[in-house]
């Protein structure tokens, strides 16, 4: 099952791919057809050639249609990838925290991150600090995901699971995913899959006692990076609880520095 699906009962719906809500806009439809036509049509041929090859030298893939999704969101992730590194930092990052910084007293904090492992396959990190900056514990769990968008919207779920099935009622949440931060920080909706794990994340804010979330930059989330990349085996989970490997301490006084 790799559609993300929502505990809640939502509709289905059909939803327009080539914009982030999901919802059909005459703005997104031009500027596809102007400006992102080319990518578009060569991320298409890609595919195309791809499952000819797997038809005639190995196994035919199972679905022509999900590898040509696949494929369409590689080469997006890509050139969103490039404008990210190859222009200036936007003012909107300006205001984010460089290094962890501990929570107040009675909290914990909760770091993220996400890994893309494979075609649709991912791996999410937590990371679960005091108000000294100790290491409380730490998971790693195997997920489902089309883009690193959507996996790093499951490592906010599963960080926020984790922290209550530990029974912890006051959290700060942070990611180094701004879109998903700022997705969650102004509860938007939207039909593309992604929003039925924003959706289950609003309703679950209200689960806790106390309920923060904030954007941090990578320097500051390199322990939670290091474990979403964490090599489990055959475990769908495994959870770090009172002794951590030291590469863990070290990575946590790194986020400080």
């Amino acid at each position: 099952m790799k559609t993300p699906l929502s505990s809640l009962a939502s509709k289905d719906c059909m939803f327009w791919w080539l914009n982030k809500t999901g919802v059909y806009c005459v703005k997104s439809g031009y500027w596809q057809a102007k400006l992102g036509g080319q990518w578009y049509i060569v991320a298409l041929a890609w595919a195309a050639w791809f499952c000819r090859n797997k038809a005639i030298f190995a196994q035919p893939v199972q679905s022509s249609m999900w590898t040509a999704v696949g494929f369409v969101n590689y080469v997006k992730e890509y050139l969103e990838y490039a404008q990210r590194v190859f222009t200036r930092t936007s003012p909107g990052r300006e205001d984010s925290n460089r290094f962890w910084k501990p929570p107040p007293h009675g909290w914990i904090k909760v770091n993220t991150n996400a890994h893309m492992k494979g075609e649709n396959d991912a791996s999410v990190g937590v990371v679960l600090r005091d108000e000294n900056g100790d290491l409380i514990a730490a998971g790693v769990k195997l997920t489902k995901a089309f883009d690193v968008e959507m996996a790093e919207a499951e490592a906010i779920r599963y960080g926020m699971r984790l922290a209550k099935r530990l029974g912890y009622e006051r959290i700060i949440l942070e990611s180094d995913a701004l879109s998903s931060v700022q997705a969650i920080m102004a509860n938007r909706s939207g039909r593309s899959p992604i929003y039925c794990i924003y959706e289950e994340i609003t309703v679950e804010k209200s689960f806790f006692e106390s309920f923060n979330i904030n954007h941090v930059r990578r320097s500051g989330n390199t322990l939670a990076h290091c474990v979403a990349r964490w090599s489990i085996n055959d475990c769908i989970e495994y959870v770090w609880w009172g002794a951590f490997p030291q590469s863990f301490n070290i990575l946590a006084e790194m986020d400080m520095k």
